[in-house]
């Protein structure tokens, strides 16, 4: 590990969201940036930064991720990661992420994140990877994490398969669906308002975009629940059923 890395020591890459970063379990015309892919990207970020400070030979690995998704990135949209070195400790190196997109022609936050990596030599074997994990695992905090890897570290990656995935209680699905059903309703209003719907989806429309992405937003947050409780429950083989108009948007207009 070289002197220069230091709290502070930052980079920024922008790329575009591609259609293999995107979710599709709710249809073409709702593919927005996975949170898995987010933190894929945030991680090749930190690596990169942390490989132009590091003595030859070593590398990083993930061993913990704190990320708060708070909007949604539609396909075709760019991302702007920014990542910064909070603190180095010994072989810890902690960093803060901030990301954005050009959503409505201007840059919209999209997640606020903490991501800890940690040094090794390239010689890095498999049991040292599970020493990894477990020493995660047993930090306070950590004990309803949803989801681990050894090179991630911690994350939802929005499938059946996550461990530890604590069951969602009925209000927070009550809550939950209550706001999905709130934005589609201020589409609705706001349509039956005078402002069609092809106005809203049209680019740079601030107004449409707004009241798109809440729903959007909405129908995600709750397909995670729905998604947790179904694996709670043991019923990984449910299959989420989409739409005619989700799956193939381009035969609404036929």
């Amino acid at each position: 590990m070289k002197d220069s890395l230091q709290p502070g020591v930052a980079s920024t890459v922008t790329f575009e969201v591609d259609r293999e970063r995107t979710i599709d379990f709710m249809g073409e015309s709702a593919r927005v940036y996975a949170t898995p892919m987010l933190v894929r990207d945030i991680e090749v970020a930190c690596r990169n930064l942390l490989l132009d400070h590091v003595d030859a030979g070593e590398d990083s690995v993930g061993t913990r991720v704190e990320i708060d998704h708070i909007g949604a990135t539609l396909l075709g949209m760019k991302v702007t990661l920014t990542v910064r070195v909070a603190s180095v400790n010994g072989r810890s190196v902690v960093f803060e992420i901030d990301g954005s997109d050009d959503g409505v022609a201007r840059a919209r936050e999209v997640l606020k994140n903490m991501h800890q990596r940690l040094l090794e030599g390239q010689d890095l074997d498999a049991g040292a990877i599970e020493a990894l994990i477990a020493h995660t695992l047993a930090q306070p905090g950590n004990d309803r994490a949803v989801s681990l890897n050894p090179v991630v570290g911690e994350t939802n990656d929005s499938r059946l398969n996550d461990i530890r995935a604590p069951r969602p209680s009925v209000a927070e699905m009550r809550a939950k669906l209550d706001t999905t059903l709130r934005a589609l309703g201020a589409i609705v209003a706001a349509a039956q308002g005078g402002l069609a719907y092809d106005m809203m989806l049209a680019r740079g429309h601030a107004e449409g975009e707004a009241l798109i992405m809440a729903a959007v937003d909405g129908l995600i947050d709750q397909t995670r629940s729905i998604e947790r409780a179904v694996g709670a429950l043991g019923l990984e083989a449910i299959a989420f059923e989409g739409s005619d108009s989700l799956d193939n948007p381009t035969a609404v207009f036929q």
